[in-house]
């Protein structure tokens, strides 16, 4: 399975999502920061769920049929991906922003070749493990890399194109490992197939070093790391 053809205009709307994948109740961590964000961040927010999500989907090109099998980290990694393709505008997971994105939402709409625009990669240990030629670009090249919980993207760009083909095509090669050993709210048993960062850093940040003009460090999106979950 692959996107549709990228027709679409690109498009960067001022708002941001949220996504809870499960159907499990928010810890009291995670509902303080969805109310410090919807507060603090001064740009609409969309939460989705699975009671939503249908609304997001968009025509010929339904959610991958892995989805289900995912575990609920991993289907956030994946809708990340097909939300900031498809539909654009802000993504942040369940963490305190630090303030308001208006500012960084200003940049990056008045920069027509800001393609993503986040908070710096915040130390090497951060970004994602690679063997080979790959990993020492990676490890070399961290601090011009921007991190995953908290972005300004704009749609239908080369950049979302090939994130979210990249995500569907590990999905499709894991479908049958996944039907028979699926995930659970983390990660899964000792045969779930999927790795920590298989769907987000090892595809995300290797996108960044392919198309580094059009990625933009912004620490106005910066978001706390602890007390979280």
């Amino acid at each position: 399975m692959e996107p549709p053809a990228d027709t679409s205009p690109s498009e960067l709307p001022r708002r941001v999502f949220v996504v809870w994948t499960g159907e499990n109740q928010m810890t009291a961590n995670r509902v303080r920061n969805f109310n410090r964000l919807r507060e603090v961040i001064e740009v609409p927010v969309v939460l989705v769920t699975p009671a939503t999500l249908q609304e997001w989907l968009v025509p010929g090109h339904p959610l991958h049929p892995a989805y289900k099998y995912l575990s609920l980290v991993h289907r956030s990694d994946y809708l990340r991906a097909y939300l900031m393709h498809h539909h654009g505008g802000g993504y942040i997971d369940l963490k305190a922003p630090i303030g308001s994105w208006e500012a960084a939402f200003d940049r990056a709409q008045a920069d027509s070749t800001a393609w993503v625009s986040a908070y710096g990669e915040v130390n090497a240990k951060a970004s994602a493990r690679f063997p080979g030629p790959m990993g020492r670009d990676i490890a070399l090249h961290w601090k011009r890399l921007v991190g995953p919980g908290a972005m300004i993207v704009r749609s239908h760009t080369s950049f979302t194109g090939e994130w979210l083909r990249e995500v569907e095509r590990r999905l499709g090669s894991l479908a049958g490992r996944l039907a028979e050993n699926p995930g659970d709210v983390r990660l899964g048993g000792s045969g779930y197939p999927v790795s920590w960062t298989d769907l987000l850093g090892k595809v995300y940040q290797p996108l960044q070093l392919k198309y580094f003009h059009h990625i933009r460090v912004d620490n106005d999106l910066l978001v706390g790391f602890s007390d979280y979950q």
